[in-house]
């Protein structure tokens, strides 16, 4: 099974942005259905949608929605009539590996040597502080808390752990942030990967070249510009 996360977020056009995230949202839930995806969860709040998918092709078919997505129609806000243009961005991230971090301690060196704080002659000559050293990141970690060995060394191991998980998880979220910002630009609407126009019922695919009813591909049906 595979498992994506699309993400959909308001971009240029205000509050018809925010409008046109949700109308797409619904649409993008009504192509999952259609191709028996299951929705596994979803998160609404305004101007950013995020929709879990998961299935069978669930990248494959929803691979072509990554991008800057320019939409022209009236807004339902628009009391004069006046065609607005707005933009919305489009991510599609993997969800279907949830990354764990893992210690290996085998790149680890220990060394044990006498403490260089205050507590007494027993602290200063026996070897009771601890000293991890990791080498793929160079990480220091010195315990000497207390006079018995063995507490300075659990107290080192959680510290170098509690400090090499912080770095896994902000190395994590640099790397979808990185995929995220690649797929959708700047989100102007000179970065667009689709044209709506709903006056005209098309909606144009610049990358596959395709053109389709706007009204029949609002039903969820993408297939209409796939390749």
């Amino acid at each position: 099974m595979e498992t994506i996360v699309l993400e959909l977020r308001a971009g240029t056009g205000g509050d018809d942005s925010k409008l046109l995230v949700k109308d797409m949202a619904v649409m993008y839930i009504k192509a999952a259905k259609n191709n028996n995806l299951t929705i596994v969860k979803e998160h609404w709040t305004p101007g950013l949608i995020s929709i879990w998918i998961t299935g069978k092709k669930a990248k494959e078919y929803f691979k072509n929605e990554s991008g800057v997505h320019s939409y022209q129609r009236v807004p339902p806000t628009e009391r004069s009539g006046r065609v607005h243009t707005s933009t919305i961005t489009i991510a599609v991230l993997d969800a279907s590996e949830k990354k764990e971090f893992k210690l290996d301690r085998s790149k680890v060196t220990i060394k044990y040597t006498r403490s260089r704080g205050k507590g007494g002659q027993n602290v200063n000559k026996v070897e009771s502080c601890v000293q991890l050293i990791h080498h793929p990141t160079g990480i220091v970690i010195r315990s000497e808390d207390s006079r018995d060995r063995e507490k300075n060394e659990i107290a080192a191991w959680e510290r170098l752990t509690e400090k090499l998980k912080k770095t896994f998880d902000d190395n994590i979220t640099k790397e979808k942030n990185n995929d995220r910002n690649g797929q959708i630009g700047s989100g102007e609407r000179s970065d667009k990967k689709r044209t709506y126009r709903e006056k005209d019922d098309r909606v144009i695919d610049h990358e596959t070249e395709k053109s389709a009813s706007l009204k029949q591909f609002m039903r969820g049906k993408l297939e209409l510009l796939i390749k």
